[in-house]
């Protein structure tokens, strides 16, 4: 299952189009979120009612659960994610 790392200017959410939700971003969800196994599917949040993941703001990071690709992070804007990982603490 693929989830979105998205940011806007009040706040960052991780988008889970296969699961319909979408969770505001803390320190704890970040880093399960780094996880090397993380299960999306098992993630509960709002409901997207629908929306894509860049309605709720400008996508930095896509990731995606299957265990063919442990740790794939793939980033869409460096800078944006450098930054946020400063912001949540984790470099």
């Amino acid at each position: 299952m693929r989830a979105y790392y998205t940011h806007n200017n009040a706040y960052d959410s991780i988008v889970i189009p296969g699961a319909e939700v979408a969770v505001t971003v803390t320190d704890d969800l970040l880093r399960e979120y780094l996880e090397a196994s993380p299960n999306f599917s098992a993630w509960r949040g709002e409901s997207t009612g629908g929306l894509l993941p860049e309605d709720y703001g400008r996508i930095l990071a896509i990731r995606d659960d299957d265990a063919s690709q442990p740790n794939a992070v793939y980033v869409t804007d460096w800078r944006q994610w450098l930054d946020r990982l400063n912001f949540y603490e984790m470099v």
